[in-house]
């Protein structure tokens, strides 16, 4: 699932089944240090992260602050390559997004 409801216990799929949640806490989780679920989340990233997978058109501007801004934090934080290169994945895939003939 993308989004957690912690009161319900569920998860809710609106951003293509990618792990929206995970991508999105890896910054908070490192400067908690919540190492063990950090960790959890950059296994995920290098294990089963799948941009392919997502099943539906998605919000570039969500997409853009949540996921790639949570990768490009979490190797700002670590350095660890893995996290640039998922990044640079998806910016890639955002790039015609925002490759408009007016320019902006």
């Amino acid at each position: 699932t993308d989004e957690l409801h912690p009161l319900s216990k569920k998860g809710r799929d609106t951003f293509g089944n990618i792990g929206m949640t995970v991508l999105d806490s890896l910054t908070t989780l490192h400067l908690m240090g919540l190492h063990e679920e950090f960790e959890d989340g950059a296994d995920f990233v290098q294990k089963h992260l799948d941009f392919d997978s997502a099943d539906r058109e998605v919000s570039v501007f969500e997409l853009t602050i949540r996921a790639l801004g949570g990768l490009l934090g979490a190797h700002s934080l670590t350095g660890r390559r893995i996290f640039l290169q998922r990044a640079t994945e998806l910016a890639d895939r955002l790039l015609p997004a925002l490759n408009s003939s007016s320019g902006l």
